[in-house]
């Protein structure tokens, strides 16, 4: 979601530039978080598949600040990914869980598939793919700290709770 990447601990100055995606690539949450043993996404190499995203710009002395609440990843500094309505291609970072954090079968928080829900909405990502997002298991996170913090941002973006985002139309 927009709203979580622009928080003053990430990128204030991010922009939305285009939706767009990787050919080979899908999403796992198979990153384990950094605080318990929740999913986090990462992309992951799946011949013949495609993964739809967002590509933001933000200004580049924001970087340091990405990368700090991206730790357990690797940031990608060159990765291609072709624009959605234009079909431009783009060199965009991007990160990738480091192998060292990957566990597969690992469930996401319902918070945290919240978020990526909503901003899939936002930005008018294909149906099939908020689908896809609606369908993964989740788990119920009990610690009010982070439900907290993670629906003060849904709410800047119209959301009531974590299961009004995640309920199947």
């Amino acid at each position: 979601m927009t709203a979580r990447l622009t928080e003053p601990d990430r990128c204030p100055s991010a922009q939305y530039c285009a939706n767009a995606y990787a050919d080979h690539f899908t999403l796992e949450f198979s990153k384990k978080g950094k605080t318990d043993d929740s999913g986090k996404a990462t992309l992951v190499p799946s011949r013949g598949r495609r993964q739809y995203g967002v590509v933001f710009t933000i200004e580049t002395g924001e970087l340091e600040k990405l990368n700090r609440a991206e730790s357990g990843y690797r940031r990608e500094d060159y990765f291609q990914v072709t624009t959605a309505d234009t079909k431009d291609r783009l060199d965009v970072k991007t990160y990738f869980a480091l192998d060292a954090c990957t566990f597969p079968g690992l469930v996401p928080f319902d918070w945290y598939l919240a978020l990526m829900v909503a901003g899939a909405s936002e930005h008018g990502l294909p149906a099939k793919v908020i689908a896809s997002y609606r369908n993964t298991r989740y788990h119920v996170d009990r610690d009010e700290t982070r439900r907290a913090h993670a629906l003060r941002i849904l709410k800047k973006a119209g959301y009531d709770s974590t299961a009004q985002v995640l309920a199947r139309n």
